[in-house]
């Protein structure tokens, strides 16, 4: 078996041609063609196990619960977006696929917060809100 999973993480130029090529199944799935489409709905499937592994790990599926959805087909809704979550849902009824509040490296901030023991509530992420339009302009 080829180890290529290195490769595809650690060469930039190899990652870049590996998303342009699945921009590349995802149109061809969109114009009807079956393989593309199973590799499509597999690849949802798979993701959709992630997540729910994940969440049952956290002790998060006894519960609704919602997961950010960022990154590549997933952030712009849409079919690949809708074949996620219904496998999710498959698993964890409850369960939903959200766009996140804020871009992931304000997430890491919030998240660097914690770890300095300062608690963020409605007032820091109001005022995160209102700093991000401010230099937004």
């Amino acid at each position: 078996m080829i180890d290529f999973v290195g490769d595809i993480y650690q060469n930039p130029d190899v990652r870049k041609n590996f998303a342009a090529l699945s921009r590349i199944v995802m149109k061809v799935a969109l114009d009807g063609d079956p393989v593309a489409v199973e590799v499509i709905k597999d690849g949802a499937r798979q993701l959709a196990i992630i997540i729910s592994t994940c969440a049952e790990v956290l002790g998060l599926h006894t519960g609704p619960y919602r997961i950010a959805a960022t990154g590549g087909l997933v952030s712009t809704g849409g079919w690949y977006h809708d074949l996620v979550q219904e496998y999710l849902n498959e698993k964890h009824p409850d369960a939903k696929l959200v766009l996140p509040k804020f871009e992931p490296g304000i997430g890491a901030i919030f998240l660097g917060l914690i770890e300095l023991g300062i608690e963020w509530d409605d007032q820091v992420i109001n005022n995160t809100e209102a700093s991000l339009k401010k230099l937004a302009g």
